[in-house]
């Protein structure tokens, strides 16, 4: 099984995905909670997971950056701040 290093422990590449929505959204949740701030990559408008990560930000106040990657330039990328809502 292929095995990817990670600096504090080895990531098992052949872990199964999560099925089960309400565990999915938990997860989702905790990511939120646990960062410091949350990076969201957009290829058009957000939906699923990404729309509730959003959400989660919003509702519990976290920092996060949402790029638009197919209308934003590498310059303007780099250049954009991350909002609390």
């Amino acid at each position: 099984m292929e095995e990817r290093v990670r600096l504090d422990n080895i990531i098992n590449v052949g872990f199964s995905t999560m099925t089960n929505p309400e565990r999915v959204t938990l997860t989702l949740r905790e990511n939120v909670e646990d960062s410091d701030g949350t990076l969201i990559l957009t290829f058009g408008p957000a939906g699923g997971g990404t729309l509730r990560t959003i959400e989660f930000c919003q509702r519990l106040n976290k920092p996060h950056l949402i790029i638009g990657a197919a209308m934003t330039s590498n310059d303007e990328a780099a250049r954009a701040r991350p909002s609390s809502s």
